[in-house]
């Protein structure tokens, strides 16, 4: 090989890259990233992040893990089901995760129990008997893409192998949710952490969203902030999991890449104990 051709290649790659990682976030709002990194997770699954000097209003990390939908994809819910809570970064290595977010809420008990209903690998954890109109699910039989609606007491368990009920559901036909107006929440009109789940039907992606928060270098997103990176993205529903300290994405070859807010520093090491985690195998 010449020379030339050496750097022709290398050039090559480089401009991969480069285009590889603004394609996801092609939109102007997400020109000019402070630093991206790719992670090719599997073949089915890629993981981006990115750190932005100012977006929506301030600094952000984003960890985007985008999932390529196929019959065979090996995923869902997995719940601890032990005495105490654990890291998700314990329960991935436990099941051999390829890659792992946090669930949703959970009741800081002894032993500890989710908030809402979560069925993972056949089995019902728990059912909440009465979800408020603005909460939603994500759920799926294996072997079919993911479905993310408006939970209500009628919704079927039986159709689901793996079902995440949630508190809040953002985003309905690709567009704001009827049933929520985040000004009159709080926790939505406030920037902090959030993990979020979307789908894109046509193109039967599957979208993991991790946005660090309540530090410095990272600001967090309101629930506008992150319904429009959600639209970003081409997500048709997506729905609000757990999020402040418990915000967290796990790849197995690189250890946390989010920054877990719980020890209230900008690193890797604050992992918060939990209940659950949808992982990737």
């Amino acid at each position: 090989m010449t020379k030339t051709t050496a750097i022709s290649i290398l050039w090559l790659l480089a401009a991969w890259a480069a285009a590889d990682a603004t394609e996801l976030l092609p939109q102007p709002r997400y020109a000019n990233p402070e630093s991206t990194r790719i992670y090719q997770v599997s073949s089915a699954a890629t993981c981006h992040t990115y750190r932005f000097r100012s977006l929506f209003g301030g600094p952000q990390s984003l960890s985007i893990l985008k999932i390529r939908w196929e019959p065979q994809l090996r995923w869902g819910a997995f719940f601890t089901g032990t005495p105490e809570r654990r890291t998700a970064i314990a329960m991935a290595r436990e099941i051999d995760a390829l890659a792992a977010i946090n669930a949703s809420n959970f009741h800081f008990c002894t032993p500890p129990w989710p908030s809402h209903s979560l069925k993972a690998g056949g089995k019902l954890i728990v059912r909440y008997e009465r979800p408020l109109p603005f909460h939603g699910y994500f759920g799926f039989k294996n072997g079919e893409f993911p479905e993310i609606d408006f939970m209500t007491a009628k919704v079927d368990f039986d159709r689901f192998d793996h079902l995440q009920h949630a508190t809040f559901l953002l985003l309905k036909d690709g567009k704001l949710s009827p049933r929520l107006v985040p000004e009159d929440f709080g926790v939505g009109r406030e920037a902090h952490p959030r993990t979020l789940v979307g789908i894109d039907r046509k193109n039967r992606l599957i979208y993991w969203i991790v946005a660090d928060g309540r530090t410095d270098q990272a600001r967090g997103l309101t629930f506008r902030d992150a319904i429009t990176l959600l639209q970003d993205l081409g997500c048709d529903d997506a729905l609000n999991l757990d999020g402040g300290g418990s915000s967290i994405m796990y790849l197995k070859e690189h250890g946390v890449i989010s920054h877990p807010s719980d020890n209230n520093r900008f690193d890797h090491e604050g992992a918060r104990p939990m209940v659950a985690i949808w992982y990737l195998k």
